[in-house]
């Protein structure tokens, strides 16, 4: 996820790419695509999922009746979502990752006729 000049999050998608020349020099490619869906996600920090980052939509469908823009970056996401921490614990134990060093990004994708 990226974030707008608003300050929104935004999906996209990331491909790298390094090219080396030589034993002396290398090259580093990024290829960033903004993703045309309507997503509503939001990325938390580590333990005590603090809000990084979210779309407008999530932010328009779950958290404006509760909470004031100015205020996201003070959510604990695990106190307004309890699951959230069992979720993330699972998530943790099968990728087997310390806690301590990475990001949670909770998406929920707008259903798909076919998904139906």
């Amino acid at each position: 996820m990226a974030k707008d000049k608003q300050g929104w999050g935004v999906p996209c998608s990331v491909k790298f790419k390094t090219d080396f020349i030589g034993s002396d020099e290398c090259g580093f490619t990024a290829h960033i695509k903004v993703l045309p869906i309507d997503a509503s996600l939001l990325m938390t920090r580590g333990k005590s999922f603090v809000l990084q980052l979210l779309t407008k939509p999530f932010f328009e469908k779950v958290l404006v009746k509760y909470f004031l823009a100015a205020e996201l970056s003070k959510i604990h996401m695990a106190r307004v979502f309890p699951g959230l921490t069992m979720v993330a614990k699972k998530f943790q134990t099968a990728l087997n990752i310390d806690e301590l060093e990475w990001h949670h990004t909770l998406g929920v994708l707008p259903r798909t006729k076919a998904g139906k």
